[in-house]
């Protein structure tokens, strides 16, 4: 998975193993940032490897 922060516009994610121009999911900042908030937290119900 790669990761490209746009600050105030949000991120972009996409698969790293896909060719470039491949699906590209975008986040505003408040998104992202809720994201990142729920992954901390847990809220997904994962488990850490």
């Amino acid at each position: 998975m790669e990761v490209r922060p746009l600050g105030s516009s949000g991120a972009r994610v996409r698969d790293s193993k896909q060719q470039p121009g491949g699906p590209v999911l975008a986040f505003t900042e408040a998104g992202w940032a809720a994201f990142v908030g729920g992954l901390k937290n847990d809220a997904f119900g994962g488990s850490r490897a």
